[in-house]
């Protein structure tokens, strides 16, 4: 009987110490690349109607990185062309604006977690230590999709951004 209780708790052991699960390894694997920025309803700016808010970045906004890191930390970092003068850098989240805030010299900065068994990715970010919790659509090992609602103007939209491997 104690060779049965034991042989049960090493095997408990062994599934608590698991490799993380599938989505936790592709979330990881490597940094993502922006390609897909959506809004619905559409937003105006610049006095046009706009869903597709990628149209409106600039190059040196559009190769920005976002990376998750096994420790549970992101980083939000500029891509090979950081955008180095007075203007805005996009940037993943903020509270205030759905498109743009000011430099971050060193990029945003934050923690992760999932919640609801992977269906919510959580950010917590550092520097203002705002929490934004994002619907997971999609993980693969080369797709990462999600969406979250914000209010812009008085008006609840819907943000669904879409994000890439490089190679």
């Amino acid at each position: 009987m104690g060779l049965i209780a034991f042989t049960l708790c090493v095997a408990c052991g062994k599934d608590e110490q698991e490799e993380p699960d599938f989505t936790f390894r592709a979330l990881t694997a490597r940094s993502w690349t922006m390609v897909s920025y959506h809004t619905d309803p559409p937003l105006v700016i610049d006095s046009m109607e706009a869903s597709e808010l990628m149209e409106f970045m600039r190059e040196c906004q559009r190769d920005d990185r976002l990376t998750f890191r096994k420790s549970g930390e992101f980083s939000w970092d500029h891509g090979a062309l950081e955008c180095t003068d007075d203007s805005v850098q996009a940037v993943f989240f903020h509270p205030d604006s759905i498109l743009r805030t000011q430099i971050v010299s060193d990029g945003r900065r934050g923690n992760w977690k999932f919640e609801d068994d992977g269906s919510v990715l959580v950010f917590i970010d550092a520097n203002t230590n705002v929490t934004r919790r994002v619907e997971v659509m999609e993980i693969s090992p080369a797709l990462l999709k999600f969406r979250y609602h914000m209010r812009k103007n008085y008006q609840i939209h819907t943000v669904t951004k879409m994000f890439y491997h490089p190679e």
